[in-house]
């Protein structure tokens, strides 16, 4: 599975610095748009 990593890393940092990062019931939760990469094996 490939995830954006980027984007993720991005998001966590904008809430850390405008102080929404919190845990609990009020923890904000955040989808990321996923493709699974099929690869062979040998």
């Amino acid at each position: 599975m490939k995830c954006q990593k980027r984007a993720m890393g991005y998001q966590a940092v904008e809430m850390i610095v405008n102080n929404t990062a919190v845990q609990g019931e009020k923890a904000l939760n955040l989808s990321f748009q996923t493709t699974i990469v099929i690869r062979k094996s040998s």
